[in-house]
C-alpha cells in the first residue's frame, strides 16, 4: 500500500509509473499489431490455395480433405484477427492521462479506508501484476497492471463526484 501512496505523493514517481505502464502498453500494440499482419499473410494465403484448389476439384477429388482443412484454418484465423483487433480498440481505449491519475491517487488515501476488506483486496488485484522482493538488497519492487491503474483512475474520478 505504501507502493501505491508514494507513487500519488511523488510527481517523479509517478511520471516512471506512467511511463513503464505506456511503455508496457506500447509493446504490446506492437506486438498485437504484428500478429495481426501475420493473420492478414495467413488468411490471404489460404484464400489463394483454397481458390487454386477450388479450380482443381472438378478435374481431381483429393482437393476435398485440404479445402477442409484450409477453411478451418481461414475460420480460425479470422476468429483470432477479430480477437487481436478488439484488444487493440481496447488498449487504445486505456491510454493513461497522467493528469488523471493524478488526480485519482490524491482521492486514493480518503477512500481506501472506507472500503470493505474485499473492496480493497479487488483494488490491490486491479493495481499489482507483480511485487517482488529482494532479499539481498532488501528492496521490494512493485509491477503495476497497465489497464488497472486506468480503470482505478476512472473509478476514483467516479468515486470522487
Amino acid at each position: 500500500m505504501d507502493q501505491v501512496r508514494a507513487v500519488g505523493k511523488d510527481s517523479t514517481l509517478l511520471a516512471e509509473t506512467l511511463k513503464e505502464v505506456r511503455t508496457a502498453g506500447q509493446a504490446r500494440i506492437k506486438a498485437l499489431e504484428a500478429e495481426q499482419r501475420a493473420l492478414e499473410r495467413d488468411l490471404k494465403r489460404h484464400g489463394t490455395e483454397l481458390r487454386s484448389l477450388a479450380g482443381r476439384l472438378a478435374t481431381n477429388g483429393t482437393a476435398t480433405d485440404r479445402m477442409a482443412d484450409l477453411q478451418d484454418r481461414i475460420r480460425a484465423a479470422e476468429q483470432r484477427a477479430t480477437q487481436v483487433r478488439e484488444e487493440l480498440i481496447a488498449l487504445g481505449r486505456q491510454v493513461v492521462d497522467e493528469k488523471e491519475v493524478a488526480k485519482a491517487l490524491t482521492l486514493f488515501d480518503p477512500i481506501w479506508d472506507t472500503l470493505a476488506p474485499r473492496e480493497q483486496v479487488r483494488v490491490i488485484h486491479l493495481l499489482v501484476q507483480r511485487v517482488v522482493y529482494d532479499g539481498d538488497e532488501s528492496t521490494v519492487s512493485v509491477t503495476f497492471h497497465p489497464a488497472g491503474i486506468k480503470t482505478l483512475a476512472d473509478e476514483l474520478e467516479e468515486a470522487g463526484k
